[in-house]
Order: structure tokens, then sequence, then C-alpha cells
């Protein structure tokens, strides 16, 4: 198992054959798997379609695999457990798993987490987090129409905050007043 078929599969690194972008995806959940804090790192975000290649290579349903319906490796495990508390998860630790999963490229999954959270009940820092995040799973799930309205949405967030005293430019978020 290479691996990208080893972080995508099982959230977990190969033996002596990880690279950048596996390393970077492993780090990160790890990181975050116990807290679902916000910024959840996320490094490259593959397209969705490479579930069909998986499917072939591990003789599996490309759409159990999108849907995480496999025995899957103890992170898996742990990643699903997170997944069935998400009614009860603060709104912005519902933010960071619907990352963890666009990170591994379960958009579907990702996005009816993060359709779940009211955007509005979010600190400023929190919400440009949630709508970046709506930006991307738009992007990678097909949604190629006009993004401009998300973006309006940042930067009135943006501008908001300023007038609430938080300042930029900010490290892990707005600096709060």
């Amino acid at each position: 198992m290479n691996a990208f078929e080893s972080v995508v599969l099982k959230l977990e690194l190969p033996e002596n054959r990880s690279n950048h972008w596996a390393r970077a995806v492993v780090a990160s959940w790890r990181a975050n798997k116990h807290r679902l804090t916000l910024p959840h790192y996320q490094s490259q975000i593959l397209e969705d379609s490479v579930f069909e290649d998986l499917a072939v290579d591990f003789g599996l349903a490309a759409d159990d695999l999108r849907a995480l319906n496999y025995q899957g490796s103890a992170e898996i495990q742990d990643l699903k457990r997170l997944m069935a508390q998400t009614p009860g998860l603060r709104p912005a630790q519902r933010v960071a798993l619907s990352c963890i999963l666009s990170s591994i490229s379960r958009f579907k999954l990702a996005d009816q987490i993060l359709r779940s959270v009211d955007i509005m009940a979010l600190d400023p820092r929190e919400q440009i987090h949630a709508l970046l995040q709506r930006f991307k799973l738009d992007n990678r799930m097909g949604a190629r129409g006009d993004h401009e309205p998300v973006f309006r949405e940042i930067f009135s967030t943006i501008e908001q905050a300023r007038l609430m005293g938080w300042t930029l430019p900010f490290r892990n978020g707005f600096d709060e007043p």
C-alpha cells in the first residue's frame, strides 16, 4: 500500500514510504482528533475521483469507500466515532470535523456535517473557517458556479470583526480584543 492509499483509506502512514502530503494529513489528524479545534490544517484536497481507482485496486465499491462503509484501521474507527458524536459537538468542532473529512476526500460526509452548523453562531474567526470550508466543498463537489457570494460573506465577516475590535493580521485567526 503506497502513502496515498494508506492515508485515504486508513489515516495512517505506511512504513518508510510517505511523502509530504501524507505526513501533513496524518500529522494534522493526530494533532486535532482529540480536541477538534480550528484552524485544522488541510494539505492539498484531492478530487473525489480517487475512489474509482482505489475501488478497483482494493476490490471495494467506490461509494462504500466514500462513505467510510468498510472496517478500516483504528484511525478510521476513531473518525467514525467522532462522526457519530456530531450532534453533541459544538459548532466549531463540527467545522473542524468537516475539514478533517475533506482532507481525505470524504466530501459528502464533510458537507453533511458542515450543513449542520449555524455559521452565524460562530465567532468571526470560526465563521471565516466555515465559509472557506464551504467554498472548498462546493469546489470539489462540482458546484462550479459563482463563488462570489461566499467571498463577499468572508469579507463582510472580516469587516464586522474589525468593528468589534478584532485585529488583523492574525496568526491562528483574529487577535481578540
